[in-house]
């Protein structure tokens, strides 16, 4: 898989924080994974989303690549343990955009000027 751009999951992590400010009716963890496990992540995002949630510049290749990542982490992780959360089905994806760009962080390579 390709590295996910930055500036993908920085995008998504402002709109999923926008959202929880507006006051988003908030989702639950089974929510959230449940969407994952069905490939409607998204869908169920912007069904839900009665402030305007703007995840136009997210494009099916996109959405698919960060569904799938995702799905991988809620397959993997202990949310309460690792994140720190128990509730927040919003602040669950916050929590894995923050992985996701750990995660890739590790892979680009460190250019140090001399």
């Amino acid at each position: 898989m390709s590295i996910v751009k930055f500036s993908m999951l920085t995008y998504l992590g402002f709109e999923l924080n926008s959202a929880k400010d507006q006051g988003l009716h908030d989702l639950t963890i089974r929510e959230v994974k449940e969407s994952l496990e069905n490939g409607a992540l998204f869908e169920l995002l912007e069904r839900r989303s009665g402030i305007g949630l703007d995840l136009s510049l997210l494009n099916l290749k996109d959405r698919k690549e960060l569904g799938e990542r995702f799905l991988d982490m809620a397959h993997a992780v202990n949310e309460r343990r690792k994140f720190g959360v128990e509730k927040s089905g919003l602040n669950l994806l916050l929590a894995y955009v923050l992985e996701q760009i750990q995660r890739e962080a590790g892979q680009v390579p460190i250019v140090r000027l001399k």
